[in-house]
């Protein structure tokens, strides 16, 4: 494909826009309405939530952990959903550089539990926002993310699951992930998904269109 990759690399952002935009008539049969079947990714890059975190389907709330492909997942209450692909999303929490491990971050808001990784995307009254943009801006090109600080107000599902309240954000937390890996979710092309409810509060999908792993399986 031009350029020598591993089966576990992930392409983000500009680069796989503009190979998209260089191959697509010459792969075309790369380009169709089905996302890639992959078993797991893990990207260096993903914003994820712990295993526990609780996510709103038509089911009722169920750890991310355990959503499974062709789940009904809320994007708007009260009954707009969007349906998960079969792409299993997780990283390590942690990792080996150098020889040193390096551990994950979690972080929660207002005293809750941290649940959530840095860079994903929550959504404001002001807009997308992350505690980490420039990872978050590196994993949704297509929007423009800002800095999540004390004071912003985020949309949350309220008691009922009927609509969206907005809540201040007073405070933000962080520990080590416990946890030995982090979950994120990816939906079919098609749905109306890429937006769901994770421990209440309304989040974009973190992740990329295609991998390099399934690409190579192409050639």
């Amino acid at each position: 494909i031009g350029e020598w990759y591993t089966a576990g690399d992930v392409v983000h952002g500009a680069r796989l826009r503009q190979w998209i935009l260089d191959h697509q008539n010459i792969h075309g049969d790369l380009f169709h309405v089905r996302h890639p079947e992959n078993h797991e990714i893990t990207d260096p890059l993903a914003s994820c939530f712990s295993p526990d975190t609780m996510i709103e389907t038509d089911r009722g709330p169920v750890p991310i952990a355990a959503i499974e492909g062709g789940t009904r997942v809320l994007t708007w209450p009260p009954k707009d959903y969007g349906m998960v692909s079969n792409e299993r999303v997780m990283r390590d929490s942690a990792t080996h550089r150098h020889n040193v491990e390096q551990v994950l971050l979690l972080y929660g808001f207002n005293g809750e539990k941290p649940f959530v990784t840095a860079g994903h995307v929550f959504f404001t009254t002001t807009g997308p926002k992350a505690l980490d943009p420039k990872i978050a801006q590196a994993e949704n090109p297509g929007i423009h993310v800002t800095k999540l600080k004390v004071g912003d107000r985020l949309y949350r599902l309220n008691e009922d699951g009927t609509n969206c309240e907005v809540v201040e954000l007073v405070s933000i937390s962080h520990e080590l992930a416990k946890c030995s890996v982090v979950h994120g979710l990816h939906f079919s092309r098609g749905a109306d998904g890429g937006r769901y409810f994770a421990n209440g509060y309304w989040v974009g999908e973190n992740y990329p269109d295609i991998t390099v792993h399934s690409l190579l399986q192409r050639f």
